[in-house]
């Protein structure tokens, strides 16, 4: 999708678990991969007993006013998406802004609420949105099915806007590519070819890899991340490793938090280029962005 500039995402709070070494989670899927996920480099993930719609409001802001807020999740466990937003309100205590629930595309989830916020921008029904990726691991299920890595329990947010009032990152390009969800069996093999080819795609086209600065991946291990760096063209030494290491795969949370540790670490620069790639089991996300510092 084209046509985003003058939009502009500023990173804003994070609200992670409890740190937790992955060898002390009593998880059979992790169990079992313990040494493969250690020598990816995952060592540690967070976990939180707190619900999801507590963890969103303590990323959202009491004393910034927001035209809409845009929330990104895949867990529900209040029974439907309606009641999570009402348990929200209650948490928040702002029951006079719009809240929109989106959800589907999993762990690209942050691309479908940029979508969704950025189409309220354009519309002028909004100035200022506050966009909000939360979600909870279910018991014994924090090691994903097709990729080496661990849930952590999470929330991260965002201000979308036209008009920062600050350091910010224009939103320049975004893409997304979508395939058919997987079946139970299909091999880890076909879902990469898929994953990469999706990943080609997407940024064929929007930018020279030569003109990135830094490529943030989902917070998955090391092997997995080189191939999509390999799969972008962006040379591999920009990949920016992130928080993979000690938060584990904060869902749709990742690149929020990444870019948050990329701020707060001074490695940006004023206009650094920077290729953020998203990804589930059927979509991969591309989203370019320049740090206006």
């Amino acid at each position: 999708m084209t046509g985003v500039a003058g939009v502009y995402l500023t990173p804003l709070a994070l609200s992670l678990g409890d740190p937790v070494p992955i060898d002390q989670l009593d998880d059979p899927g992790v169990s079992a991969n313990l040494s493969a996920l250690k020598a990816q480099g995952i060592t540690t993930t967070r976990v939180s007993k707190a619900p999801t719609a507590r963890l969103a409001a303590d990323v959202t802001p009491r004393d910034l006013p927001f035209d809409a807020i845009v929330v990104c999740s895949e867990t529900i466990e209040y029974g439907s998406s309606a009641e999570w937003v009402l348990r929200y309100r209650a948490e928040t205590c702002i029951p006079g802004v719009r809240v929109l629930f989106v959800g589907g595309s999993m762990c690209a989830n942050l691309a479908a609420g940029l979508d969704v916020a950025t189409g309220l921008l354009a519309s002028g029904d909004a100035q200022q949105v506050l966009l909000v990726t939360v979600d909870h691991a279910v018991p014994g299920g924090r090691h994903p099915r097709l990729s080496m890595t661990v849930f952590a329990d999470g929330a991260a947010s965002c201000v979308v806007t036209t008009v920062p009032a600050g350091p910010s990152f224009e939103v320049l390009h975004r893409v997304t590519r979508s395939w058919q969800q997987p079946v139970a069996g299909a091999s880890e093999m076909a879902y990469a070819r898929e994953l990469l080819a999706a990943t080609r795609s997407a940024v064929t086209g929007m930018v020279e890899p030569n003109e990135i600065t830094h490529l943030l991946t989902p917070n998955y291990g090391n092997a997995t991340c080189q191939l999509l760096a390999l799969a972008s063209g962006v040379p591999a030494e920009r990949r920016y490793r992130g928080m993979a290491g000690n938060v584990g795969h904060c869902f749709a949370a990742d690149t929020l938090l990444n870019l948050d540790h990329l701020t707060r670490g001074g490695t940006v620069a004023n206009a650094d280029t920077v290729l953020a790639l998203m990804s589930s089991d059927n979509a991969l996300s591309a989203v370019l962005l320049r740090y206006r510092g």
